[in-house]
């Protein structure tokens, strides 16, 4: 009896040792899924912080030529209202000038009748 006791207890010796074996190698594939998952993690975390830092320089530049734009119309609008003006004081120029043809034309008209009837 004791002979089948002992052959029982080595059966389960190497089944024990089997099975702590097969623990090892799961605890070893374990804690390389975990390191890849933490590259992995690493990895995404990097990427995202690289996306997020483009899209905020996209966002700068577009906000920059957009305040350029801005700039660009505000000029524009100044220019125009001046050009504007300037039409304005030429035609106010030339209404003078217009004026001061016909005045002069009176008076010289006003000048020959005197001249003739001399």
């Amino acid at each position: 009896g004791s002979q089948k006791l002992s052959s029982e207890c080595t059966a389960q010796k190497l089944t024990n040792n089997a099975l702590s074996s097969q623990l090892e190698e799961k605890d070893k594939t374990i804690v390389k899924l975990q390191s890849t998952l933490k590259y992995n993690e690493d990895t995404m975390f990097t990427e995202r912080r690289f996306h997020e830092q483009g899209l905020q320089k996209k966002t700068e530049n577009i906000d920059r030529l957009e305040s350029l734009l801005l700039q660009f119309q505000q000029k524009y609008d100044e220019s125009m209202i001046r050009a504007e003006k300037s039409k304005s004081d030429f035609r106010n120029q030339l209404e003078n000038i217009e004026e001061a043809f016909d005045e002069m034309s009176i008076q010289c008209a006003l000048f020959k009748r005197e001249k003739d009837s001399i």
